[in-house]
């Protein structure tokens, strides 16, 4: 009785172990759902030494895409500026090195959060990102609402599931 994404009964799987499995995968969700806190997540599990849950040994790279308000849409600064906050070359060239070693996992969060006019740009963007650097990972989230299948890779669409009683009170 409520509107959903997918028709019929979904399974249940654990986020992690989905994204483990998956080389791109799109997160969707509903406002305030967590798509957010799912992506830092993954991103602290793909840095966690003890690798019990996310197997990768990959390093994560967070773009809000929020900031492409324009239709110059350069991932590539974008990752360069990211890696400079903690301490790594703010180079192109840097962020093109790391590419190349299909180690980075890159977290696209917020594509509902382009502005409408900007939005082919990012998308056309990111599927070049994935096009020439194919060995990547890549997890982006959108609102359900918000979500058009416009990639031209074959991004494995999961809805995040709202949390129960017990896992509000664990967070």
């Amino acid at each position: 009785n409520q509107r959903r994404f997918q028709q019929g009964e979904c399974r249940t799987e654990d986020g992690i172990t989905v994204a483990d499995q998956n080389l791109y995968l799109m997160v969707l969700g509903n406002p305030g759902g967590g798509k957010s806190t799912f992506l830092r997540r993954l991103g602290l599990e793909a840095l966690n030494e003890e690798r019990n849950k996310f197997l990768h040994d990959c390093i994560p790279v967070m773009l809000e895409l929020k900031q492409f308000a324009s239709k110059k849409v350069d991932l590539i600064t974008a990752i360069a500026e990211e890696f400079s906050h903690f301490g790594f070359p703010p180079t192109k060239e840097f962020a093109i090195k790391a590419l190349e070693t299909g180690k980075l996992m890159v977290l696209l969060d917020g594509l509902d959060e382009v502005p409408s006019q900007f939005t082919n740009s990012v998308m056309n963007a990111i599927d070049n990102l994935v096009t020439k650097y194919e060995d990547n990972r890549f997890i982006a989230s959108c609102r359900i609402a918000a979500y058009r299948s416009n990639f031209q890779h074959d991004f494995q669409v999961i809805e995040l599931a709202d949390f129960d009683d017990t896992q509000i009170e664990q967070f």
